[in-house]
């Protein structure tokens, strides 16, 4: 399972809806066993995919609002956060031990 769930929460909540009325909107869905959030800060991504923006990822102060709920909201729910902003490879075995500790 993707993100649909903490992105419905992260995008509703900095447009200004209700958290509540957001986490009944999936209520009795499947629930995630792990969300593991990939941060990077918001300069980062702009350089990393710099064509081809959707509208959500055009402004950067807007960015800015979504990556700190974001971070909020991890530490709320107890989500892993995975500093995004290093090598490939750190950033792979961070997620391995996180799904591996999961698993075990």
């Amino acid at each position: 399972m993707n993100r649909y769930y903490q992105s419905n929460l992260v995008y509703g909540t900095v447009n200004g809806l209700d958290m509540k009325w957001l986490e009944n909107l999936d209520d009795g869905l499947p629930k995630e066993d792990i969300v593991i959030l990939l941060d990077v800060n918001v300069t980062d991504s702009f350089s990393r995919k710099k064509e081809r923006r959707d509208k959500f990822e055009e402004n950067v102060e807007f960015a800015q609002k979504i990556a700190e709920t974001y971070r909020k909201l991890a530490k709320q729910f107890g989500w892993h956060i995975v500093n995004a902003s290093r090598h490939k490879q750190a950033i792979h075995q961070d997620i391995r031990q996180i799904v591996l500790k999961h698993v075990k």
